[in-house]
């Protein structure tokens, strides 16, 4: 018995040994990463996006800093309802314009563009004004 005491009291003297050892390097180590910058967020570029209707059809332009953001990028067109609003169709911009031909008929319609990553930043999203159309 009193040889397996020995063995459990060398073991406790070693792990109380490396704690010893062990604090103050993980307090250097988190001094040093503390005073290291923070990685870089991603840029937010701002969109916006107009509309305009006639009879027929949808007509806009997207409107950002860098072209990334305007360039085919895709644009959809909602007619305001109760309830959730109908999607009346999609198209890419081509040169910061785009146009949706369809029948437009009374009522309150605007436009959208989502999202749009573009690495390492991002283009944000826009909505135009709501139209009214007689």
């Amino acid at each position: 018995m009193r040889g397996s005491g020995a063995v459990f009291a060398n073991s406790r003297s070693t792990s109380s040994r490396l704690v010893k050892l062990m604090v103050p390097s993980l307090l250097a180590a988190s001094v040093f990463l503390a005073g290291l910058p923070a990685p870089a967020e991603a840029a937010l570029i701002s969109t916006s996006v107009t509309i305009s209707a006639t009879r027929r059809g949808f007509e806009g332009r997207v409107r950002a800093v860098r072209s990334e953001c305007t360039d085919n990028r895709a644009v959809a067109v909602y007619k305001v309802r109760p309830g959730p609003n109908r999607l009346i169709g999609r198209v890419r911009a081509d040169h910061r314009q785009w146009s949706l031909r369809v029948r437009v008929r009374r009522g309150m319609y605007y436009a959208r563009v989502h999202r749009k990553p573009i690495p390492p930043d991002a283009c944000k999203p826009g909505r135009s004004k709501t139209i009214h159309f007689p």
